[in-house]
């Protein structure tokens, strides 16, 4: 039985075990097959939380307020970035992808080139795409990835670390023609 039917079978036999020992004392319940999907489907469904499209909205927000085109997301560029951003978050300290905190140039995978850039970021407390944004515009590597006019493509990785730390990494690319 899938998990959802197994919860709503126990809370209608929870209900009904409470409903007999206080029989006579509570109005009649409605249905819960009839109230409780639609209530928890509509009303009480989180908001839908995405940091890596968050990310790459904040970056070309920036970039496009700045004259540029904005850039498209890639599945592909997504992957190796969350996957280097839950690396080194697990190391406990940033390091670029190929050479220690220099940038790296164009990636080869399968033949195609990715990678025109790389900017890391990590944060100890709570903070906004926008001020790690303007950090990195602050750093001129940093910015000449983001300024980049050649990129045509974006991947970003955001790690949440155990600790509480957030990891995150930018990759820029153009695919190969």
């Amino acid at each position: 039985m899938p998990l959802d039917k197994q919860i709503m079978a126990a809370i209608t036999a929870f209900i009904s075990s409470v409903t007999s020992m206080f029989a006579g004392l509570l109005p009649p319940l409605p249905a819960l097959d009839k109230v409780l999907p639609a209530q928890l489907s509509s009303q009480h469904a989180a908001p839908a939380f995405n940091p890596q499209q968050q990310l790459i909205d904040a970056t070309n927000a920036w970039r496009t307020a700045r004259g540029l085109p904005a850039l498209q997301s890639s599945p592909y560029l997504n992957d190796k970035a969350q996957e280097w951003a839950r690396e080194i978050g697990n190391r406990g300290h940033m390091v670029h992808r190929g050479a220690a905190a220099a940038p790296i140039g164009p990636y080869s995978e399968g033949g195609r080139t990715f990678f025109v850039g790389e900017n890391l970021a990590y944060s100890t407390t709570h903070i906004s795409f926008n001020t790690i944004l303007q950090d990195w515009e602050n750093s001129p590597a940093h910015r000449a990835n983001l300024l980049d006019p050649n990129a045509t493509h974006i991947g970003v990785g955001v790690y949440y670390a155990p600790n509480g730390s957030v990891w995150l990494v930018q990759n820029f690319g153009i695919p190969a023609a």
